[in-house]
């Protein structure tokens, strides 16, 4: 782990305030990570220290640096933040968490907050940050504060269930029959919101659903750079409305890395762990049902490089010899390739 460079957070203040601003400026205009993907290896690294640095001093603005950047060695740095953490700061570093790391246990902390009797400030950054996550508990409370009295928290409730149903847009004040249940200052008619949520979540399944959805959340929660990844390239997709284009977008860029080993040099290439996800995809894929096997088979395989034995040749080498490695040669022999 890289040491920091001085142990009283004057360097990470100062980089703080003229990277993001200060303390109200973040606060009205949020953080401006886009400013982070131009750095080197060496910027890289100092802003790595200067964020552990910060997280000495619990401040959730390194935490969230750290995640933006992929730092998963800070991990454990960040996790003894959060465990310290006021409640200022605790569900910012929560979602930085489950951003590195796919883990919905660090929701916990944050469905406490979201049920205490803290300022209805802080119980909104719970609401919003639990979109984030998804797990039953998670779901349970934002539920439960979707009635909440306080309407600011019912707003951020709804919007984040909405993110995690993957509602498009992930916005109450577009939903009217969510929206008119919860407007409004003082007590929502629990009742009306919890017909209103079971709507709208039921409309939004009916939608969404897709063969290769079961596929597609396991490997999100177990593979945080995929979801990523596809944060980058569909900004404007909510995760679950373009299952499959998901998985098309992915065979591409692993066709573009064969492309790329190939010699092509004007290939794109994402710096993907394949060994890692080829691995996860060959234990996962066998579970597949015919439906969801078709499916996988025509987005993913088929997005493959298949022209030249070159091409086939190393595309075999990189599937291994599992699940993946069988559907890619039963797609060649069936377009009569060797």
């Amino acid at each position: 782990m890289p040491r920091a460079e001085s142990t009283d957070g004057t360097a990470w203040r100062r980089w703080r305030e003229q990277t993001f601003g200060t303390d109200f400026e973040i606060w009205h205009d949020g953080l401006a990570l886009e400013n982070l993907e131009s750095l080197d290896a060496a910027e890289r690294a100092k802003v790595v220290r200067l964020c552990l640095e910060g997280l000495r001093q619990t401040d959730w603005v390194a935490a969230e640096v750290l995640a933006a950047l992929g730092a998963t060695d800070s991990v454990p740095a960040i996790d003894r933040a959060f465990s310290q953490a006021a409640p200022d700061g605790l569900s910012r570093i929560a979602v930085a968490l489950r951003r590195l790391t796919g883990k919905d246990g660090y929701a916990a902390p944050v469905i406490a907050l979201l049920r205490s009797t803290q300022h209805w400030s802080l119980r909104a950054e719970a609401a919003r940050a639990l979109g984030a996550f998804s797990g039953p508990e998670a779901i349970a409370a934002l539920e439960e504060a979707a009635a909440d009295p306080e309407y600011l928290v019912r707003v951020h409730a709804c919007n984040s269930l909405l993110k995690i149903w993957g509602h498009a847009p992930a916005d109450v004040t577009q939903v009217s029959r969510l929206f008119g249940a919860i407007k409004g200052e003082g007590l929502a008619d629990a009742s009306q919101v919890e017909a209103a949520l079971q709507s709208v979540r039921n409309e939004t399944q009916r939608e969404v659903w897709h063969p290769l959805s079961r596929l597609h959340d396991m490997a999100v929660t177990d593979l945080p750079d995929l979801a990523d990844l596809w944060r980058r390239e569909r900004p404007g997709f909510p995760k679950e409305s373009a299952v499959g284009l998901f998985w098309m977008t992915l065979g591409s860029h692993l066709e573009n890395y064969i492309h790329f080993m190939l010699g092509d040099r004007q290939s794109r290439s994402e710096a993907l762990d394949w060994g890692r996800i080829v691995a996860w995809l060959d234990q996962r894929v066998p579970s597949l049902d015919e439906n969801e096997l078709n499916e996988f088979a025509t987005h993913f395989i088929e997005a493959l490089p298949f022209a030249t034995s070159q091409e086939r040749q190393l595309s075999r080498e990189i599937l291994g010899g599992g699940a993946l490695a069988r559907l890619y040669n039963q797609q060649a022999v069936a377009w009569g390739l060797d």
